[in-house]
This record gives C-alpha cells, structure tokens and sequence, in this order.
C-alpha cells in the first residue's frame, strides 16, 4: 500500500505519547471523488478522519479497528451516527466504502500521486456526490470551453440533487451517497496538433448519458465543428446524411426487431477524431449500449479543410 509521506516533527510528537504510526491516505472513491483518510494507530486502536471532495468539504470521525490483515474503520458524523464502513484488506490493497446499513457498496482507489493532464470538478455533500473527470492542457483557452461544457452539464444534476436533499428533510444515516454522478473522459486522438474524445456523465438516478465531445486544434487554440474539419465548398451535410443512412441499413440487418427501430431514429450527432477517421456515434441506450461507426480518412481526404489534421495525416505512421 502506498502512504504519503507525513513530517518527521509530528512522527516525533506522536511516538513520544506511545502512538505506534500515523498514515495518511488520498484516493478516489467510486468514479473520481476525492477521498483523504488519516489514520493514528496505537496499540492496534485506529483513529482519525475522513474527507470528501477536492476541497475536503465532507468530513467524518474514524473509528477502527485492526485484525489480521484487515482494517474496519468506522466513520461517524458530528453527532457521534454511524455514517459508513471502510473495510480495508492490506493484503491485496483493496478498500471498500460501505453505507451504515451495507445497502451501498463502493470501491475506492489508493494514489500517491495525481495524473498532471486531468482535471477534476466535484461536487459532494452528505447524500449526494458528483465526480467529472476529463483532460486539460497548458492552453487557457481549451481549459475555459472544456470546463464551461462540463459546468453546463452538470449545473442541472446539481440542482436536482439539491431539491432532493431539501425535499427529504435531515440526512439519514442510510441515504448518504444515495444520489451519485460521475463522469469519465475517454481521449480518441492527441497528436502535436490536435486532441479529441469525450465525457459520459452518468447518473444512478436517470437512464439517460450525458454526452460532451471535443475537438481541439491545439495551433490554432479553437474547438473544430464539423465546418472547421472539412472545406468550405464541401456539403459534408449531405455528405454525412448519406453516410449515416447507409451505415444505418447495414447495422439493422444484423439485429433484432426492436434494436434497429432504435437504430433507425438514432441521429448519430456525436463525432470525434481517432487514428484511423471521424468516428460518429449515437446516444447511450441502457439496453442495447451505444452504436459507431467510423468514415475512414481516405474516404473524405480531398474534402478536409483543417491544416491541423491534414498535417497529422501526412505524418501519421
């Protein structure tokens, strides 16, 4: 297990009043969220905290206890009400947060260090946490787009989780965590140039995936819409129109009966770059998962009007 490292004056301060270690730990519980735990052992007795979020904005006593290669550590709020249940196994680094009555299971993450191209924004109070990761350069421009985008989305579950927290009245020991939404980044493409993907925020209390794509010229410090990736005399509208329809007839041949009526009222309207072409893909459906398909870079070259992907294909290996 990975610890960071904590000062010598404290270590001193400590193993003069007979406390055998002091352990710090920083992870990521279930998607993203930020989790700091500190842990004063003496004797085998375990104490310390527990905080949540970016900012530590949540935090909780811990209680616990050692046995064997196992810890189990209590966190109480501040009226002493069992809130959650660490249950660690040294053995293998697995940490577990559990709910008071167990009906919520979340695996977290021990890290020594942060990744330095990922930003995270995070919003956590006792029944709710929002965790959206996604990538960010030494570019203020991209960095302000990209983090406006995610603010946008996110701005309405916020609000949701909060109507819900008001509408339910004093937090129960068993509702902590009950509403969660994280948001995973996925980079397609990232060349001297250019960088592409997108972030899937889902939330345990809708269906639906939020869905936010990037396409970012790095040169020329601007998102690429579909009109900035192709020619100006080019009618990629038609063009794509046709695409999609065809790729559509080839998807529901493959299908049941239920699937490609789904297939055929998809709009397909998200698209990224990758190595290989423009890849287009359509809503999240939590039954048949989401459909792609890619039009391949030879097929549109002599309609590409960006100097930043035209230069990534000529030195493309």
């Amino acid at each position: 297990m990975t610890f960071l490292a904590v000062t010598l004056a404290i270590c001193t301060n400590i193993a003069q009043s007979g406390v055998e270690s002091v352990q710090y730990i920083s992870g990521e519980i279930y998607g993203g969220l930020p989790i700091q735990i500190a842990l004063i052992n003496e004797n085998g007795v375990l104490q310390g905290w527990s905080k949540y979020g970016s900012s530590g904005q949540l935090e909780f006593k811990i209680e616990g206890e050692i046995t064997g290669d196992e810890m189990t550590l209590f966190e109480f709020d501040e009226d002493h009400i069992l809130s959650g249940i660490l249950e660690v196994r040294t053995e293998d680094d697995k940490w577990m947060w559990n709910s008071s009555d167990y009906s919520s299971n979340l695996p977290i993450t021990v890290n020594s260090t942060g990744s330095t191209d990922i930003q995270a924004v995070d919003f956590v109070t006792f029944n709710s946490y929002i965790s959206v990761k996604y990538p960010f350069l030494d570019d203020e421009v991209f960095n302000r787009a990209i983090g406006d985008k995610i603010s946008g989305a996110i701005k309405e579950i916020i609000e949701e989780y909060e109507r819900k927290e008001l509408a339910h009245g004093p937090a129960g020991s068993n509702k902590r965590f009950a509403n969660r939404a994280i948001g995973i980044h996925k980079i397609t493409l990232d060349s001297d140039d250019l960088l592409s993907g997108s972030v899937d925020i889902y939330d345990n209390q809708k269906a639906e995936v939020v869905t936010l794509i990037f396409t970012y010229d790095k040169a020329k410090r601007e998102l690429l819409d579909l009109d900035k990736i192709f020619k100006k005399n080019f009618n990629y509208s038609f063009f794509l129109k046709q695409y999609i329809n065809q790729k559509k007839q080839d998807m529901v041949g493959l299908v049941s009966q239920t699937e490609a009526a789904w297939i055929k009222e998809e709009k397909f309207n998200y698209y990224v770059l990758t190595k290989g072409g423009l890849k287009f893909f359509g809503d999240h459906n939590t039954i048949f998962g989401r459909r792609s398909f890619m039009v391949p870079y030879h097929e549109i070259a002599s309609s590409i009007g960006s100097k930043s992907l035209i230069n990534y294909l000529k030195n493309r290996k």
